[in-house]
Parts: C-alpha cells; sequence; structure tokens
C-alpha cells in the first residue's frame, strides 16, 4: 500500500511548514505494509496517479479542486490534516469557511483526519456532533520524528524546569502566572519560554 504525502507547504516556516519539514525528512517510510512517500506533483486530474491514498498534511486544496476529488477520483483515500481545520478553535466551525461549514460532511466521504491529540480530537467532535465518526480521526504525534543529538545529562544542565507558555484557544495567562510564581517557590532553576520567542538554548 502506497501514500503519497503533499510537501507543497514545506516552505512555511510557521508551525504548519515545520511538521511537514519534519515529514519529509523521514520519507520514504515504510511502516509494515505502509510505504510513504513524498510528492509535489498531488493533483486530482493527474492522469498516472496510482498511489492508494494521498496525504495533505496542510491542506492548500480549496473547495473546487475539493469537489474535483469527488467527482475524478475516489473521495475516501483522501486523508486531510492536521492543518485542514479549525481556523479559529474558540469560533469552530466559521459558516463563512467552506471546509468548516461542510466538515461533517468531508469527514464522512473521506478516508480520515489527522490530529495532534485526543483533545484537538475531542474539540473538533464536540463542535460538530461527530462522535459517531470518531474512527476517522488519526492522531498524528507533531514531533514523532525528532531525533536530538545535542540533549546533555541531566546532572549537566543548568536549567531544572522549562515553563513553555502557549495559548492556542484561550487565554489562561493568569493561571500559567499563578504556576509559575509557585514554581518559584521551590529551589529549582526555571526558564520561561513563550510560544512566539522560542528560541535554542544551551541546556
Amino acid at each position: 500500500m502506497t501514500i503519497e504525502v503533499d510537501i507543497t507547504g514545506i516552505s512555511n516556516k510557521r508551525g504548519p511548514g515545520i511538521f511537514l519539514k519534519g515529514l519529509y525528512d523521514i520519507l520514504p517510510y515504510n511502516a509494515g505494509n505502509c510505504n510513504f512517500i513524498d510528492s509535489k506533483e498531488i493533483y486530482p486530474v493527474r492522469e498516472k496517479i496510482k498511489s492508494d491514498y494521498y496525504y495533505f498534511p496542510f491542506p492548500q486544496i480549496d473547495e473546487i479542486i475539493y469537489n474535483k476529488w469527488l467527482k475524478i477520483r475516489k473521495e475516501n483515500k483522501l486523508i486531510l490534516g492536521p492543518n485542514f481545520v479549525p481556523f479559529s478553535w474558540e469560533d469552530f466551525p466559521i459558516e463563512n469557511i467552506w471546509q468548516e461549514r461542510m466538515f461533517s460532511e468531508i469527514l464522512k466521504k473521506i478516508k480520515g483526519i489527522a490530529v495532534h491529540s485526543e483533545r484537538d480530537r475531542n474539540h473538533l467532535i464536540n463542535r460538530t456532533n461527530t462522535i459517531k465518526l470518531i474512527k476517522k480521526f488519526r492522531i498524528i504525534r507533531p514531533c514523532t520524528n525528532i531525533k536530538p543529538k545535542n540533549i546533555k545529562p541531566f546532572f549537566k544542565r543548568k536549567t531544572d524546569i522549562l515553563f513553555f507558555e502557549k495559548y492556542s484557544d484561550f487565554n489562561r495567562s493568569q493561571q500559567g502566572t499563578q504556576m509559575l510564581n509557585l514554581l518559584k517557590n521551590t529551589s529549582n532553576i526555571i526558564e520561561k519560554l513563550k510560544y512566539e520567542k522560542l528560541l535554542i538554548l544551551n541546556l
């Protein structure tokens, strides 16, 4: 079985592009009976398209292209995400965004939706009342391929705790501050990080 992975969004420098770069770094990849290969040429009208499934990690397909898949290729060969929906976690689903408005219908027809965690999956399910389609969701960890070479042993590290703040949906910075203050009352050395200013540190 061959799964073709679309890598056309690899130039994106934000989270989706980094995730895509991580996938690209390990392709081609064989997992049992599944052979994952990369491609920049996944189009529904391509004449010699022969893969069993087509995975769009960072789907940049619009509604017109999606509809072409429905007409020309079997839509149940499509795997979309994790960067397919939502545009806004708090406001999902937004009616004027086609893939959010049609999320339930799309989910029924395609092979599946990839998400990074059970929390992500449950949020999408609860907002769209698609609990019956829970098996359509596939959990793919965001950093599966990372194999760091420069991690120091614990006794050589200067920092005890990395306090990483990222509020992707609701602003919980007040609770974050409370937790940080509790940690500061200990003897641990703490390094505070925020998502938008994440740097590579000499730990």
